[in-house]
């Protein structure tokens, strides 16, 4: 896990009711404006916030667009560089720089509604929970891919889109929440660490399981939402293939350390059964968006398979 205890940036007594917003980006120059713009129109007051903007290593003009928003909002709009690549060792760089009592997140191609930060507000202080999970709609900017279904028995998982809507009750956060929408109360961070260097993806399910092990409430708003722009890289077939491995190494990951079912070189025998399973679907299907689904399962049983084997030869690297 992130190791942050102790690190943590001291917040000036100016501060101390405010809440700091964390965007973590990578050659996004034209949507992380967009993306400030709609911070900047938050119905929150003045004295209340920040937004933090962590550069992991663009080579566009990331921080001119970030220098306009700081000298247009002093004090309110503040720049950093992460040159480790990899988004959780941006997400601790803001998390150090920060100055708020309450932390939250979106990303890069995420806009989010004026009273967004308000309503994370209004929840931490009637709850008094250790985080905030808020709706996230998408936002589409091009036509939904024909042979990919987002609704009925053959959808693809929500998280993809990055969709996350729990309904219209404040209720506790299950699914966990996903990084485009989430928040949290200073001092998680510094009781259970940072995000975890180990997950290039899937950094915000392990944080989260992390603060569900130590009993922490994470509660979902539905008044708090954003929305995420859906470009063209999910009009490709390769996209949700890519996806869906990586979330199969992910689960694995998190899987593993409690894994007691009986193995083949360290491979667990049910995802063998599940490869073949899935296989033979993808192969007999004769609907394309049937087809299309169980070779999405499969893909994301070989992300599984693959990193029990790595673990068998030895190796636990990135999750990219």
């Amino acid at each position: 896990m992130g190791t942050l205890s102790g690190r943590l940036c001291a917040c000036d007594s100016e501060w101390l009711t405010m809440i700091s917003v964390i965007v973590c980006t990578y050659n996004r120059s034209r949507s992380l404006a967009t993306t400030l713009e709609s911070l900047e129109r938050t119905s929150l007051p003045r004295e209340k916030w920040e937004v933090i903007v962590v550069d992991n290593n663009s080579d566009d003009d990331t921080q001119k667009v970030c220098e306009a928003f700081a000298t247009k909002w002093p004090g309110h709009f503040r720049y950093f560089f992460e040159g480790r690549q990899g988004k959780p060792y941006a997400l601790n760089t803001g998390i150090e720089n920060a100055r708020g009592e309450w932390l939250a997140f979106t990303d890069d191609d995420v806009t989010v509604e004026p009273q967004w930060l308000e309503e994370i507000l209004s929840t931490f202080e009637r709850y008094n929970c250790a985080g905030v999970a808020g709706k996230i709609l998408p936002d589409w900017k091009i036509a939904p891919p024909p042979r990919i279904r987002f609704e009925g028995k053959y959808r693809v998982t929500p998280g993809t889109l990055g969709h996350y809507d729990l309904g219209e009750e404040i209720r506790p956060a299950r699914p966990l929440p996903y990084g485009a929408n989430m928040a949290f109360r200073r001092d998680v961070f510094t009781r259970f660490g940072g995000f975890s260097p180990a997950f290039r993806r899937g950094q915000d399910t392990e944080f989260c399981n992390r603060l569900e092990r130590h009993g922490e409430l994470i509660l979902y708003n539905p008044r708090a939402v954003v929305y995420h722009a859906i470009n063209g890289a999910r009009a490709r077939a390769s996209f949700y293939q890519d996806w869906y491995f990586a979330l199969g190494r992910t689960i694995a990951r998190l899987e593993k350390s409690s894994q007691t079912t009986k193995s083949v070189f360290g491979i667990p025998r049910y995802l063998l059964r599940q490869a073949a399973e899935h296989g033979l679907r993808w192969a007999t299907s004769l609907q394309a968006e049937r087809r299309f689904y169980y070779k999405l399962q499969l893909f994301l049983v070989c992300g599984k398979l693959a990193e029990f084997v790595q673990t068998w030869w030895g190796g636990s690297g990135d999750i990219n």
